[in-house]
Parts: C-alpha cells; structure tokens; sequence
C-alpha cells in the first residue's frame, strides 16, 4: 500500500480542522465530554482557521457556572466556617489559626479547581520540612479534605476535580501512668498554688474528665444533697451528658470551691473572683515542681482509669464515669492493671487470672449494670 501521499494524524486533544467541500469554509471539530462540537471558521485561509482552532480548544464549553470556575480555595474556607457556625463546633479557632498560619498562604490563592493531589503532596513535604508532626499534618489536611467534600456536597464543585488528599500515618499514642508518689506530688504542687488547682487536679485525676470539661463546670453541676456531680448534654465531646458519684475527697474540695456561689457561677476561681479559664501555664509550672514535666491533663483519664479499676470498679461503670465509648482506648482493660488484687491471680502459674469468688464473667458482668451510686462509692 502506497502511504506516501497520506497526511498525518493529528495528536490526540488537538481537534479537526476540515472542509465540508472543496473551496468552502474551514470547520472545526473539538469534544467534550466524548461528544463532538463543530463549529464554522467563516474562513477559507487555513492559518486563520488553525488559530481558530487554538480558540475553539482553549474555550472549551464547561457545564459549571463561570463564576463557580473561579471560585478558588479562601471562598471554600469560608463556606466551612459558615458550617462550623451553624453546627456550633467548638474547634473554630484553632480551624481559622491553622488556616492563617498554614494553609492560606499555600491555598488561599488557588483556584479550587486546578488544585491537585500534587499541591497537597508538596505542601505535606514542606511542613515535614519545618519540623511539623504528623498529628499536626492530619489536623491540616483534614480542614482542605472537609473544604472540598463541603463544596462537592453544595454542588460548587465536581467530584472528579477535588484532589485526593492522603493522610499521614499518626503514631502519637501517650502511654503510662501516674504513679502514687508522683500523683502526690502533684496533688501538694497543686495545692500550693490554691484551692482550685488542687480542685481541678482531684477531678481530673478521680473522675477522668477532660481539661474543658473540668473547667467550665458550673456550681449548678454540683448536687451536694444527692452527692454527685453531673456535666449537661451537648458539653461533652461525645455530646453526651453525665452524671457520677463524688468521691470523698472531690466532695470536700467541691465543697468549698463552690461556697457562696450562684448556680450559674463557675466552680474553680481565683482568689479574686475570677472564673478560671486557662489553666495551661499553671499546669506546666506545677508538673516542674512535681518532677513530672512533659505531663499533660489529658494524660490523667489513664491514671484515673488505672484507679478505678484497680478500685473494683467495672469496666462498663468506668467507661460512662469517663465518657468512654471503648475500653480499647481508656486503659481501663484488665491488662493495664499495675497491681493485681490475690482474688484475680492465678494460683497455679499460668498467668490467666481465675473466677473470682466462684462467679462467672458474665455473671460479674450482669451485676456490673446494676451498680449503683453507694456501691460505686463505697468501693471506691
């Protein structure tokens, strides 16, 4: 076969140009979305007709809104804040502090459009470089990965153009606990500083509730007539409420914190009248003092825990006292028990604990439901 007069395909993506006859105008053929558009040129020149073409490929039609098409990354960011207004999620400042210091400078002046999974992979790199975490990473890209799907969801986006955005692995799982001597040492550098801090301490470190928690309790949460002490619905980081039993020494200190107070007051405040709210310079100076310094108030619910369990306390009453959802992630499983009462160790050697008192584990576990407030109490 002879191809020595045949012309040469055209590459793919760069259209048709023909004439439907001969001496006629030049037609344009380009496609989008598998279909072909044809248009006129009103030309017979074939130069002005290429450059036509460039026109006709460069213009190709978009089914979004022009003025969604330069929408870019600051207008999805402030769509995600109008979401977390509206949800009343409590994590905005530290969302638009992150996207401040972070990622606007970064994305703020992308289109959201052309943003691809290679802008987000060098961003990841360059943090790496400046000696980010990759549990400060995740906390990032988690606020890019929300903007867009938000965006997809409000049909200001397509699906296909929001980037794919891989999560760094996070390994920043805090172990250990506190011990007796530590714990009171903490207990005296608390006290030191006031009756409040050693308030919150106690709280913490018997109940196992988190730092905001603790601090934004109010007197009416204190029910010294019952005996307990109760956090409101929607306060909690699992949104639910919860109500537990006071243990002898957060009753005393409760006592006082909250002595000629109104209901709607604060219960920890300084000495002035002030309701506490930041507690983080004063935590580090005491856990200095007490030879513990890279503690944090989180790190109490694991020893509260450890304390409860080791207590007697089971499992399932542990898990609502801390607002728990699991036992894999409180340290409250037996296996994190620092010391083992004899009627749970084993007398022939294996290592596996036996029955107590000739009850099966699901009996135990039966009675466990039904534990009451005093029984809580007077086992602890």
């Amino acid at each position: 076969m002879d191809t020595t007069n045949t012309k040469p395909r055209r590459a793919r993506g760069t259209g048709r140009l023909y004439q439907q006859y001969a001496g006629g105008y030049f037609w344009t053929r380009t496609y989008h979305g598998g279909k072909p558009i044809e248009r006129s040129t009103k030309t017979k020149n074939r130069r002005e007709a290429e450059a036509i073409l460039r026109k006709h490929l460069r213009e190709a039609p978009d089914d979004t809104p022009r003025e969604l098409r330069r929408l870019d990354c600051t207008a999805l960011f402030e769509d995600l804040v109008t979401d977390y207004d509206i949800n009343g999620r409590k994590s905005l400042t530290h969302l638009e502090l992150r996207w401040r210091l972070h990622l606007r400078p970064e994305f703020g002046d992308l289109l959201a459009a052309k943003v691809e999974t290679a802008h987000v992979i060098a961003y990841v790199a360059k943090r790496l470089k400046e000696g980010a975490e990759n549990a400060t990473l995740r906390r990032e890209l988690s606020i890019l990965r929300r903007m867009f799907s938000l965006a997809v969801e409000n049909k200001k986006l397509k699906a296909d153009a929001a980037p794919f955005i891989k999560m760094p692995k996070e390994n920043n799982t805090r172990k250990g606990f506190l011990s007796s001597k530590d714990q009171d040492a903490l207990a005296q550098a608390c006290g030191r500083v006031g009756l409040w801090m050693r308030a919150i301490f106690e709280v913490g470190v018997t109940l196992g509730w988190r730092y905001r928690e603790v601090v934004d309790m109010r007197v009416r949460h204190v029910d010294l007539s019952a005996g307990t002490v109760r956090l409101d619905v929607g306060s909690t980081k699992n949104g639910q409420g919860r109500e537990c039993p006071m243990m002898p020494q957060v009753r005393s200190l409760l006592t006082q914190c909250i002595s000629g107070k109104e209901p709607d007051d604060a219960v920890f405040s300084y000495d002035d009248g002030r309701p506490v709210i930041d507690i983080r310079k004063t935590w580090r100076k005491v856990c200095i003092e007490a030879k513990v310094p890279n503690l944090l108030f989180h790190d109490l619910r694991r020893t509260a825990a450890r304390n409860l369990r080791n207590a007697g306390i089971a499992e399932e009453i542990i898990m609502k006292i801390g607002g728990w959802q699991t036992n894999s992630v409180s340290g409250i499983r037996s296996s994190t028990r620092t010391t083992c009462p004899t009627p749970w160790r084993s007398s022939n050697g294996s290592g596996k604990p036996r029955e107590r008192c000739g009850q099966s584990r699901q009996s135990r576990s039966r009675r466990s439901r039904s534990l009451g407030r005093s029984e809580i109490t007077n086992r602890w």
